[in-house]
């Protein structure tokens, strides 16, 4: 269960750059900048467990564009992307940067991060709609059938990123196809393998 002492103690581990994020009129420039912010402030906390989110909205904007999604969806995608790991703030730092095998309680709790970004998210006006998107992005395909496509895309670009970190692109690729079905949404793979090759 999510308590409000969780979400808050997850806010100030981003420091004060989230407290920005609750200016009404913010225009879509200025937010995108904070995003960037936080999603650096999430990768300097968890090195071993986070993939370079920009790099990641990229590439889910040209999955998006293959797939025919909207302008404004890809948008708001792009931003999900930058903020998906936003729950990792509230699991503790020693967990994040632990490079031994994890307790099974530290799994759980490390496992609970996009529930825990979702509840952040859905608190803040301007950001609300990422919710959706970041709290189904480690959902898999062939279980969770109400994860939106946004989630689907992040959670597949995810994966390559985290996969590249230690093996060649190659061979990254050559892994989510391999779960293309199962964890992940065959369209978002075949997508990401064209976008990957050019």
């Amino acid at each position: 269960m999510i308590t409000s002492w969780t979400v808050l103690s997850a806010f100030l581990s981003v420091n004060a750059i989230i407290a920005f994020l609750y200016i009404p009129a913010m225009n879509r420039r200025r937010r995108h900048e904070l995003a960037v912010s936080i999603a650096a402030a999430v990768e300097s906390r968890a090195p071993i467990t986070t993939e370079n989110h920009l790099q990641c909205s990229e590439i889910s904007a040209q999955i998006a564009r293959k797939l025919g999604l909207k302008r404004q969806e890809i948008i708001q995608l792009q931003l999900s992307a930058l903020l998906h790991n936003i729950g990792q703030s509230a699991v503790p730092i020693a967990i994040l940067r632990n490079t031994s095998p994890w307790h099974h309680e530290d799994e759980a709790l490390f496992s609970r991060h996009p529930e825990l970004g979702a509840a952040i998210l859905s608190q803040i006006p301007s950001l609300a709609q990422c919710s959706s998107a970041v709290q189904f992005h480690r959902a898999r395909f062939d279980t969770v059938k109400e994860a939106p496509i946004e989630s689907r895309i992040i959670g597949t670009v995810s994966e390559y990123l985290r996969l590249s970190r230690v093996l060649s692109p190659e061979r990254a690729m050559l892994a989510v196809e391999k779960e293309s079905g199962m964890q992940f949404d065959p369209q978002v793979v075949n997508a990401l393998k064209i976008v990957q090759s050019h």
